[in-house]
């Protein structure tokens, strides 16, 4: 509750407000958020909702709005390595 009140005093909203924010946060698993940063997925995931796939819509938003003049390389954006890693860490230990 401080937390939150500290928040709310710092970007001057209500209490209320904030804490609606901070409920709405999703905490996706580590299989998750690997799934998410593949390109394609596989079995157990869909790429619908993978960050390539949404980066697409956002990238093309930005373009529509004049703020992105090209098309950048989603590989250049999204390094999956520190997911991957922890992915990989999780694994072994099974």
């Amino acid at each position: 509750k401080e937390a939150v009140a500290i928040i709310a005093r710092a970007i001057q909203d209500t209490q209320d407000s904030v804490s609606v924010g901070i409920d709405a946060v999703k905490y996706i698993s580590v299989e998750d958020s690997e799934c998410l940063m593949k390109i394609s997925c596989t079995d157990n995931c869909s790429n619908e909702n993978s960050l390539s796939n949404t980066g697409r819509f956002i990238i093309e938003f930005y373009l529509k709005r004049g703020q992105l003049s090209f098309v950048p390389e989603f590989n250049e954006i999204i390094d999956p390595r520190f997911v991957n890693e922890l992915a990989h860490q999780r694994q072994e230990k099974k």
